[in-house]
């Protein structure tokens, strides 16, 4: 399948754990996706502020190629939708995943279809601000212990992202055939067949 996009841009928290996330999601699309994969590098960014490190990508956006999906986890979504925001001319698509919408300095104020949120409101409720910003969110439960755990189906639903302008079916399929399963420790054999 061809790709709607020629680059991914991967933008990840400050957590530790998110930069492995990122990690295994580039590998999973540069292998299978056909796209070429860039993760943006931010100096010191574990200690910086949101908007400092807005400046820092904003800076550096000659370098960023149009039409490409910015792809967000934890920081990363709120910094790639304001990127979005603030940049129109590139046409960027967001896929923020357990994003906030607001930090230090960094506010979303539009409301744009070519985003994608995916929260779970189990893990924290204020992720529900996103239905102001895109008419494509969706409260996955399996969200709800962090992105680490389900990094493999995030990587299955970015590529079908990837292909298509929603992905509605791919969720509802997970929640409908596994409303309590944890993907944490299945995932991996799926995607690798």
């Amino acid at each position: 399948m061809k790709s709607r996009f020629k680059k991914v841009y991967l933008l990840q928290g400050q957590e530790d754990n998110s930069g492995e996330v990122v990690k295994t999601i580039s590998k999973i699309l540069a292998k299978h996706a056909g796209v070429q994969v860039a993760i943006p590098h931010i100096p010191e960014y574990e200690e910086m502020r949101a908007d400092v490190a807005l400046k820092v990508l904003q800076d550096n956006i000659s370098h960023m190629e149009p039409n490409s999906l910015l792809v967000g986890i934890s920081l990363g979504g709120l910094l790639a939708a304001a990127l979005q925001e603030a940049n129109p001319e590139h046409n960027f698509n967001v896929f923020a995943i357990s994003s906030y919408t607001s930090d230090v300095g960094v506010m979303l104020m539009e409301y744009r279809v070519q985003r994608i949120s995916l929260f779970s409101s189990l893990e924290n409720s204020l992720f529900n601000d996103w239905r102001k910003y895109t008419p494509y969110t969706y409260d996955v439960p399996w969200l709800q212990h962090g992105p680490e755990i389900s990094k493999y189906t995030l990587s299955h639903l970015i590529y079908s992202y990837l292909n298509k302008s929603t992905i509605r079916k791919e969720i509802e399929e997970l929640d409908t055939y596994f409303p309590e399963f944890d993907f944490s420790t299945s995932e991996r054999v799926a995607l690798a067949s």
